[in-house]
């Protein structure tokens, strides 16, 4: 019994180290990732938001689970909901914003404040997948009837990145052409966030984007 009791301490000390090293880990590249998005020249920054979401932020959130009262701050640890996965994520990056009261609002209205209302609207999704087909490479906010989060155009394919609440993966990346919460929306708002011209303003003035009365 005695080695039974050793192996789980063992067990709970390393997986709140491994979690404690993740948040460190995390900490530092946000710092790398804001000194060098705020660095960088307006003519590419657009496709540098995007690296940065992609490969530097968004992968320590994969795997983190999706709870529709989950606000966490932390990947990995806790839980978290599709829209406290937008703010979270882009106020960690350098955006001026409550990642509170950007979390709260609709999906639609979201897009209003990040995407400073430049947006699209579907009501099916093969309209919509056509749509994607001639989008721009960059990263968009998607609304979806009861759900929402980052729509990827990467080498003309789309991915959608959110935390999914009909998996047990939780925040995951995945194409659009595979995915439940897509298929079975029936509203689609796509909002310019990545290349709004706006969205460079913004980070780089460091103005706060505000909630809708």
């Amino acid at each position: 019994m005695k080695y039974l009791y050793l192996i789980l301490f063992l067990t709970t000390t390393l997986s709140a180290n491994s979690q404690k090293n993740e948040s460190v880990n995390y900490q530092t590249q946000l710092a790398i990732s804001k000194k060098r998005l705020s660095n960088t020249a307006d003519s590419i920054f657009q496709s540098q938001l995007q690296t940065e979401l992609l490969e530097n932020i968004f992968p320590h959130w994969y795997g983190t689970p999706w709870d529709y009262n989950g606000y966490t701050n932390i990947p990995q640890k806790g839980e978290i909901a599709c829209g406290y996965f937008i703010s979270t994520t882009l106020k960690h990056l350098g955006f001026n914003l409550n990642r509170y009261d950007i979390a709260k609002m609709y999906s639609s209205d979201i897009i209003k404040v990040l995407c400073h209302d430049d947006s699209k609207t579907f009501y099916d999704f093969k309209s919509f997948q056509r749509y994607c087909d001639n989008m721009q490479d960059g990263i968009y906010i998607l609304g979806l009837s009861n759900h929402v989060g980052f729509l990827s155009i990467e080498n003309g394919k789309g991915y959608f990145l959110h935390s999914d609440y009909s998996s047990e993966d939780g925040v995951r990346k995945e194409s659009i052409e595979n995915s439940y919460a897509l298929e079975n929306s029936n509203s689609f708002w796509v909002g310019n966030f990545s290349n709004h011209p706006k969205t460079i303003k913004y980070y780089k003035t460091n103005q706060e984007y505000v909630k809708l009365e």
